[in-house]
């Protein structure tokens, strides 16, 4: 531990004054834990100085080096941190446990076996993940519709004319001798972009194949994939308010509201439409200070998408204030601008 600790605080020593993102990795290289800073010598710093906090310990104990990427201003840096984390996942930024394990959709890639999606609860095995999700009965939607409409299940039987799961739409075939391993490799590429793209860039994706199949003729193809982009809007209408990349309707009205109780343990949020409550959650966490909260509102919204209002029961520094409002509006790609507002009794 001490070896550890005095390596990585000569590291910190040589870090600019500047903003910027900084990342935690292990001996393998691996990213244990990224973050940002308007000033990323005294952010990192302030570990060392802090190295009783039990998170703080844990990372030091098992980071090896700490590396850096320097950006032109702190909202640049939040931009490019909430990037990094999505892509990355690193285990020490799950800040959001409320005592339910998050969900990953996953793409194996097994060599011998047909790739396949699956439902996960960890990453423990190698394969492509999109998530952490953290509403369970939207990601599961998402998977079976996924596996529904491209016909993605397979099964382990073996019948010349296909199982009854086949002969109902549901199972891909690859029971049956003459199984079109090429079609289902191309439904489950399109299911992997439907994930990757997000919703508007997907559809924008489908709507261009049937182009291009329309002009070479390929009408039976374009039709296929004509009821898979009806399809879509459907169930990305009826979604679009669990994920961050849709921007919710101009006419309605919403409110994100966060109360904190009076013992400083618990976070509540409440979803408001058209002023009538459509969502709660419950957070529990051991916080400490101010920037605890702030933290994990920053980290609930690099999964969700976020109200043009957002109300809080507890005071938040206009410096912070404002360099959040401009990180919500820039991430979620926003076309008006989000207020965070502290009512006055």
């Amino acid at each position: 531990m001490d070896n550890f600790f005095e390596k990585l605080q000569n590291q910190s020593k040589k870090l600019p004054a500047l903003p910027g993102v900084y990342l935690f990795k292990n001996s393998a290289d691996q990213i244990l834990y990224i973050g940002k800073a308007k000033n990323l010598k005294n952010r990192i710093k302030s570990y060392f100085q802090n190295n009783k906090h039990i998170k703080n310990m844990a990372l030091i104990e098992n980071s090896s080096k700490i590396e850096h990427i320097i950006t032109k201003s702190e909202l640049e840096a939040m931009l490019l941190e909430a990037e990094l984390i999505k892509s990355n996942q690193p285990k020490f930024n799950i800040l959001l446990k409320d005592g339910q394990p998050f969900l990953y959709i996953k793409l194996n890639n097994r060599t011998k076996k047909l790739p396949q999606l699956e439902i996960v609860r960890n990453k423990k095995t190698k394969g492509i993940y999109f998530g952490p999700f953290l509403e369970k009965t939207p990601t599961r939607k998402v998977y079976n519709f996924l596996m529904k409409t491209f016909r993605l299940k397979i099964c382990n039987k073996k019948i010349e004319n296909g199982c009854l799961d086949y002969h109902m739409g549901l199972c891909a075939g690859n029971c049956k001798s003459n199984f079109d391993e090429k079609s289902y490799l191309e439904r489950l590429n399109l299911a992997k972009l439907a994930l990757k793209k997000g919703h508007a860039k997907f559809l924008k994706h489908l709507e261009k194949e049937i182009l291009k199949n329309n002009i070479k003729l390929k009408f039976e193809k374009s039709k296929e994939l004509y009821e898979y982009l009806k399809a879509f809007k459907i169930v990305f209408h009826n979604l679009d308010e669990n994920y961050s990349f849709k921007s919710p309707s101009k006419t309605l009205v919403t409110k994100d509201i966060w109360i904190l109780d009076k013992n400083k343990k618990t976070l509540f949020l409440f979803k408001e439409k058209n002023a009538a409550l459509s969502k709660k959650r419950i957070f529990s966490l051991q916080f400490e200070d101010i920037n605890d909260y702030l933290k994990y509102i920053y980290s609930y919204y690099q999964n969700f998408n976020c109200s043009n209002t957002i109300l809080t029961n507890f005071e938040i520094k206009n410096t912070h204030k404002k360099i959040l409002e401009k990180f919500l509006k820039s991430f979620h790609r926003k076309d008006y601008p989000v207020k965070i507002i502290t009512p006055i009794e």
